[in-house]
């Protein structure tokens, strides 16, 4: 639902307002009984104030907020999604037997943090399937290099993002010891809060992307957020050094949520 364009809102929330619809070339209104589900993992209170998203159609949708939970925090859930996902592959594969997967493998997959969450698993099912097609059952050994292949292949559509320019450099304001404690400099005269706490979390991202060899992607998915988060914080922190010194609010982090 965050990503519609404006005019298109304006039409849906005719529709939910009016409970009614005109067909595209009849002049009459069919009259209509929905019920709307509407996924997102933009933070549309956010888009809201920024403008981007109509403050009207965001009250109507929301009437009832879930809040999903990404797949790392539900580790006990990854064997039977990767079985799952082996045996919906298994005809497609052309093999007879139900795949069978050692308990060491098992632990690798739940030490991997799940970015993509349930749509990163079921694709990395389907390759597991492709290169364990003749195993009788998948071993730890398999199962790590196809995960660092699908890992491999993840960076390399993530460094072509453009996006990715935006941290590949250190910043100099960033300080860290080597207790992890991470430190800011300001002026109290000049800097407000909000620059403040740009400034502190530049500095943390920072520290993070240096212990990960500024890898965006695991950066990302050890601080529980998206790479496109940590670069439009990072975009702001690098452009407090520019002689504009711009000052929007640090992006908070996104949750995945279903508006209903």
């Amino acid at each position: 639902i965050g990503e519609i364009p404006i005019e298109l809102q304006a039409k849906l929330l005719k529709a939910v307002e009016e409970k009614s619809i005109r067909r595209v070339g009849i002049n009459i209104e069919r009259k209509i009984d929905t019920r709307i589900v509407a996924a997102t993992s933009s933070n549309l209170k956010q888009m809201v104030a920024e403008g981007r998203f109509r403050a009207d159609l965001y009250d109507r949708l929301n009437i009832l907020n879930l809040e999903t939970v990404p797949l790392r925090f539900q580790k006990e859930k990854i064997r039977n999604l990767l079985l799952n996902g082996l045996d919906k592959e298994r005809s497609a594969v052309g093999r007879k037997f139900p795949f069978e997967i050692s308990e060491q493998a098992i632990a690798v997959l739940k030490d991997y943090d799940w970015f993509g969450n349930y749509r990163e698993i079921l694709n990395f099912a389907t390759r597991l399937a492709v290169e364990c097609l003749d195993e009788d059952v998948i071993s730890e050994e398999k199962v790590r290099r196809v995960l660092s292949e699908s890992i491999s292949h993840s960076d390399q559509i993530q460094n072509s993002d453009s996006a990715q320019s935006a941290i590949e450099e250190t910043p100099q304001s960033f300080q860290s010891t080597s207790n992890n404690v991470v430190t800011v400099s300001f002026d109290s005269k000049n800097d407000d809060l909000k620059v403040i706490q740009l400034k502190a979390a530049g500095n943390i991202i920072s520290h993070v992307l240096s212990e990960n060899n500024n890898n965006f992607r695991r950066a990302a998915s050890k601080m529980g957020t998206t790479h496109s988060t940590l670069s439009r914080i990072m975009k702001k922190f690098k452009s407090l050094d520019k002689p504009q010194n711009v000052r929007d609010n640090p992006a908070t982090f996104p949750k995945y949520a279903m508006v209903a």
